[in-house]
Order: C-alpha cells, then sequence, then structure tokens
C-alpha cells in the first residue's frame, strides 16, 4: 500500500459561517500507507511561543487559570504540501451553550441561538418529546444533572416551536444554514500548570483516529499558546488514512487540510472560527522548516 489511495476526509459538513458546504472526498490528495513507526523530527524554529496569530493581536499569553490541550499533527502529501489534520466537531457553539444552560439552569436565549444552531441539532429539538430521554441517550456514561428549570423548559412548546421558527427560515432561503465548526483535536481544560504532552496525549486519540505511535512530538518548537489553549505540535511521516470517527463521542468529521483547505473550511465571522484560524496558520507558519 502505497501512494495509490485517497486519504478520508469528513462526511460531515461545514466551514465558513453556515453557507457552504465542504465533503472531503472531492478533494483528489493521495495517502500513503503507514509505515515504520515514528520518527523524531528536528529542525524549524520558534514563534509558536508567542500564539499571536497571524496579526499577533488576537492570542496572548496568560501563564494563570485553566486551559484546554490541543494537538496540531502536520504531514506532508506526496508533492511535498503540508498539511494539517482538522476535526470537525459534533456540536455548534450554540447548541453547547444550549446544553450548559440545561445543566446550570440559566435561561437559554433561543432567539439569539437557535439560528446559529446546525438543521440537524434544529431538528432534534424540535421532535423532542422528552428532555430526560435525549439526555441519557447525549450525554451515555458522562451524563451531568439536568436542571429542573430547563427540564420545565423543554417540556413545555416553547422550544419545538422556536426550533421549527428556525428551520422554516432556512427552508425558505432566509436564514444560511450552520454547521459544526472545525477545528484542531482539543482534550478537556486542566489548570495551567498541569498542562505537559505527556498528560494530555491520551485526550487525542479518540478524536483524531491515530494511535500516538503514528506520529511524534515536535520539540524544537513551541506549544502555541493563546488565552484559552495550549497547542502542541507534532508530526507524521505520512497523511495516514483517517477511519470514520464512529467511536469519538466529540468528532463528526476528521480530514487531512493544506493551507487553502484549512482556510475555507475555518473561515467565518464567530471568534470561535477566527481564533482557530489564526492558530491553524500560524501553525503552518512554525513548521515550514520541519515540513
Amino acid at each position: 500500500m502505497s501512494g495509490g489511495r485517497r486519504y478520508h476526509g469528513e462526511r460531515g459538513q461545514g466551514g465558513g459561517s453556515g453557507g457552504n458546504s465542504h465533503h472531503g472526498n472531492d478533494n483528489h490528495h493521495h495517502s500513503r500507507s503507514r509505515h515504520g513507526g515514528r520518527r523524531g523530527r528536528g529542525g524549524g524554529g520558534g514563534g509558536g511561543r508567542h500564539g499571536g496569530g497571524r496579526h499577533g493581536g488576537r492570542g496572548r499569553r496568560d501563564g494563570g487559570g485553566h486551559k484546554a490541550s490541543g494537538l496540531m499533527v502536520f504531514s506532508s502529501l506526496d508533492n511535498g504540501e503540508p498539511v494539517v489534520l482538522l476535526c470537525q466537531r459534533k456540536d455548534t457553539p450554540a447548541f453547547f451553550s444550549f446544553l450548559l444552560s440545561s445543566q446550570v439552569g440559566r435561561q437559554f436565549k433561543y432567539a439569539e441561538e437557535f439560528p446559529l444552531m446546525s438543521r440537524e441539532e434544529l431538528t432534534t429539538l424540535a421532535e423532542m418529546q422528552d428532555i430526560s430521554v435525549f439526555w441519557d441517550a447525549y450525554w451515555k456514561h458522562k451524563k451531568p444533572v439536568l436542571s429542573e428549570a430547563a427540564k420545565m423548559f423543554c417540556d413545555s412548546p416553547k422550544l419545538g416551536n422556536a426550533a421549527r421558527r428556525v428551520l422554516a427560515w432556512i427552508d425558505a432561503g432566509r436564514l444560511p444554514e450552520k454547521y459544526p465548526f472545525w477545528g484542531v483535536p482539543r482534550g478537556r481544560k486542566r489548570p495551567r500548570s498541569d498542562i505537559n504532552y505527556s498528560a494530555v496525549a491520551g485526550d487525542f486519540e479518540l478524536q483524531i483516529g491515530l494511535s500516538p505511535s503514528d506520529y511524534s512530538l515536535v520539540t524544537t518548537v513551541d506549544p502555541y499558546q493563546d488565552r484559552y489553549n495550549v497547542v502542541f505540535y507534532a508530526h507524521a511521516d505520512a497523511p495516514y488514512e483517517l477511519p470514520e470517527p464512529v467511536d469519538s463521542p466529540d468528532v463528526r468529521a476528521r480530514r487531512w487540510c493544506t493551507r487553502a483547505e484549512a482556510e475555507d473550511l475555518l473561515a467565518g465571522d464567530h471568534d470561535v472560527q477566527q481564533e482557530r484560524l489564526d492558530m491553524v496558520l500560524q501553525g503552518f507558519d512554525n513548521m515550514a522548516a520541519i515540513l
């Protein structure tokens, strides 16, 4: 197996501010079969230390508090073009906000948040018969407590009516369809002092579909840091074929992306999209001497 098979893209859709869909099987880059295990990487300068994004202003060093870990895995196509592994989350930020507000009993601003949800998420809410059944099915083994206030709201007609109204806007072309955002694999939040690669490496395996032996940590480039994230750089000898993310609770799709493809998938006017775009483009710059 060498060079003839396309690497797998996503089955999901997304990118931008919600108007365009992206199908990973439409691109024709070639994957290479796995071989040889890990290989140490040298060379390359820093730059990731500052993590300031393309224009130097978005990210900032913040040594305290809790941050999420992340992993940017880079490789190269047969023609030498660099690629990065990106994942599409299962939920939009708006749907995640709904889940969070349902835990703490905070009033959910559905008039503002529903237009930012995907069609799939809106359909789930519109057809929901019993929030407790949905809650159990969604969270499975890590189920948080559902607040009584959220249960009362979700059992009322307001939830379904609001979701159906937004679906009608999408169907009529009055509102662009939204999709879950793309980004690098992310681990759970930890105190900044507890984030080191050996402690967080296990967070990423289900998300990226590769085992830690398929890539090696890049130690010659400092991790990217901003207000919320500490992101490590890694290198894979080849853009290995990616399995469908059926076992991942957080990811609906994954793909290898060139710089241009990453810009397309991450484009959008949401703060999260802009921060992730800055992060990934900084990664391409920082890894240029290694790839």
